[in-house]
């Protein structure tokens, strides 16, 4: 089955996009920051495209701007669901001890927690059929036999995290008198308690995410029986957090964590199109850019809104590329895409038009001054815009 159209919401910041197949409808992504009654229209369309289809959904990532709509669909609305595979007991680890280490309002923090969370979210909003299918997908896997995955790829991050581990994991032993609290349960300057604890409650949830994709039909195991399973080992995760002091210890590692989480983020491809989810310019231009720098798409989704710190000069060529962005701080669709990419039609999401970062963008030695004179789409009049292959 081939990709016959595209339809791409106005979404406010965030991402929406709707692969329509013979068969089947693909949702790459559904979340945003428009109002409650604009979700229940913008549910209400993607449904009813989707009659004597099934419908399935692509979680590029697990930041709740790419995934908080889902919440809204009726109940088993999807046959199958597709993130990235994070769920080594490596990687689960390093989420459990971001969660214990880092502040509850910093960005690893929620990062974490929409992580190790995702599972039972998706589970107890009802969206999913009991049959439905839940996979991790990594690098050389195929979604739905037409979309070839070309990241992450299990052997970079792994490494990367095991090198942080044991990073971490020193740091755990050799501050192990300033960490643990006195506690009828935790005696102090034993540093190596802790990390048996979060070794366990690790291959508890990784034994619940193989029961998740391995038969668990046929094994009698209930979707709903995952995600308290998986609810109770964060519940211990806290209750251990409450019992031990990482004051001096908060500021150790943060950003090395933060880094690998911006890692972790779907890039798919075809023929046709090629969706870059949020990933990283530094991920694209050193991983995936030179293996398909001679292809040609019809359609290329840009990475994380449009924004200038993910902009790649590195993007093979396209017709037409595909902007889901809206204002948000200093995330304005940055001026860099049209300058760079000339010859070619943007399409663009954007509720109040695109605005550019800055009025004075620099190449190298070229320096624009005026805004650019680009071939943009821009300021959707409707909930979705409809692109074809024809």
């Amino acid at each position: 089955m081939d990709i016959k159209n595209i339809y791409v919401y106005k979404i406010g910041f965030g991402d929406c996009s709707l692969l329509e197949l013979d068969n089947v409808n693909i949702l790459v992504d559904c979340g945003g920051d428009i109002k409650e009654l604009e979700k229940t229209v913008l549910v209400n369309n993607i449904i009813s495209k989707t009659l004597n289809k099934n419908l399935e959904c692509i979680v590029t990532h697990f930041h709740d701007d790419h995934y908080n709509i889902l919440s809204m669909f009726p109940k088993d609305a999807f046959d199958a669901i597709y993130a990235p595979n994070f769920f080594t007991k490596e990687e689960i680890k390093l989420q459990l001890y971001a969660l214990l280490i880092l502040s509850n309002s910093s960005s690893g923090y929620l990062m974490a927690e929409q992580m190790l969370r995702f599972i039972p979210k998706i589970i107890d909003n009802g969206i999913l059929k009991e049959c439905a299918i839940v996979n991790f997908v990594k690098k050389g896997d195929f979604i739905n036999d037409n979309m070839e995955v070309l990241w992450p790829d299990p052997n970079t991050l792994d490494y990367e995290v095991r090198n942080l581990l044991d990073e971490f994991e020193k740091i755990l032993k050799v501050n192990s008198n300033e960490i643990y609290r006195e506690s009828a349960n935790f005696h102090n300057g034993v540093g190596s308690d802790l990390i048996e604890e979060i070794e366990l409650l690790a291959e508890k949830y990784i034994s619940n995410v193989e029961m998740l994709k391995n038969n668990r039909m046929q094994n009698e195991i209930t979707l709903d029986y995952i995600s308290n399973n998986i609810k109770n080992i964060l519940d211990d995760l806290n209750a251990i957090k409450k019992q031990v002091n990482f004051k001096k210890l908060t500021s150790i590692l943060r950003k090395k964590i933060k880094q690998i989480q911006n890692k972790y983020s779907i890039i798919f491809h075809n023929d046709k199109v090629l969706f870059l989810g949020d990933i990283t310019a530094k991920v694209f231009n050193d991983n995936i850019a030179c293996k398909i720098e001679n292809n040609k798409y019809n359609y290329i989704k840009v990475a994380h809104h449009g924004t200038k710190n993910y902009f790649t000069n590195k993007l093979p060529k396209s017709d037409k590329m595909i902007i889901s962005s809206g204002k948000k701080s200093n995330c304005d669709i940055s001026a860099m895409y049209p300058l760079y990419y000339n010859d070619r039609k943007f399409i663009c999401t954007c509720n109040d038009f695109c605005e550019y970062y800055n009025s004075i963008t620099k190449f190298g030695k070229l320096e624009v001054k005026d805004e650019p004179k680009c071939k943009i789409y821009c300021g959707m009049k409707n909930i979705c815009e409809k692109f074809n292959f024809q």
